[in-house]
């Protein structure tokens, strides 16, 4: 028996052709999904139609409506639920999906925590400027306003009390941060800057702030005062000064505490 080489050459080389023309049409599917999914406002856990459905719609083969929901599921875009009554449905997405995709990126560029810290000071005190920017254009909703305030006021409440737990001190924190970003949101910065918080937040879960002592505690909450009071005053310049000296300080805090953190490459987690 003789195999005919000119014949098994065609045919592998039609082979490669088909699979790149399916993956030019699953990408062109899977960006189709995107944007209606975006346009239609879904929010995670909406159900998407059934992989028959999508191939009579765009009018292919069910193996590449298979490709293009591996694609966003892998992007963290849908989820696909097995079972009965299962199916794609819109996954969770946000700054924790996004940050553990960076962190393959930063994990390929051999960056530092060091370097994610930087980052996040550069970063934060941005929002802080853009807040108070806010306020002295007349701009800003007095109400988003009054909630940074207030919130800094709070937590300085809640580092005095005796049962206040290493988590309640970040997530008090976090909160803080949060608000700021909120009186002038941008898509593209908050996600950005969130992302990176996260990817730092969870890689010190055990330690850093969690091990802050009290003066420690007090200190980076009165900053919190300070920022919040800058921004209902619209000083943007003073606003993103506290902000970047704040940062900066509650790093060399974490930094003390785990010295060998700051060149701990970022991992893919």
């Amino acid at each position: 028996m003789t195999i005919d080489v000119t014949t098994a050459g065609d045919s592998a080389r039609q082979e490669r052709v088909a699979r790149a023309r399916r993956r030019k049409i699953s990408l062109v599917i899977a960006q189709d999904i995107v944007r209606q999914i975006a346009l239609d406002q879904l929010t995670p856990g909406c159900p998407l139609p059934t992989e028959q459905a999508m191939a009579a719609q765009f009018g292919v083969g069910r193996a590449s409506i298979r490709e293009a929901l591996r694609v966003l599921e892998l992007q963290g875009i849908i989820e696909i639920r097995r079972g009965n009554g299962g199916g794609p449905v819109v996954g969770r997405r946000g700054p924790q999906r996004f940050g553990e995709t960076m962190t393959m990126h930063l994990q390929l560029a051999c960056a530092t925590m060091r370097d994610v810290n930087e980052a996040m000071i550069q970063l934060e005190p941005l929002s802080a400027e853009r807040a108070a920017q806010r306020v002295h254009d007349g701009s800003a909703d007095p109400a988003a306003i009054a909630a940074v305030v207030e919130e800094s006021r709070r937590g300085m409440a809640r580092v005095t009390e005796q049962n206040l737990s290493s988590q309640d001190y970040v997530d008090s924190g976090s909160r803080f941060h949060l608000l700021v970003r909120d009186v002038d949101p941008n898509p593209v910065l908050d996600l950005l800057t969130e992302s990176v918080s996260h990817i730092f937040a969870s890689r010190t879960a055990d330690g850093g702030a969690n091990l802050f002592s009290n003066d420690t505690r007090t200190r980076l909450h009165f900053d919190h005062i300070r920022i919040a009071d800058a921004i209902q005053a619209g000083d943007a310049e003073t606003a993103r000064a506290l902000m970047r000296d704040h940062m900066a300080s509650a790093a060399r805090a974490i930094f003390e505490i785990a010295p060998d953190l700051a060149e701990d490459l970022v991992d893919w987690q």
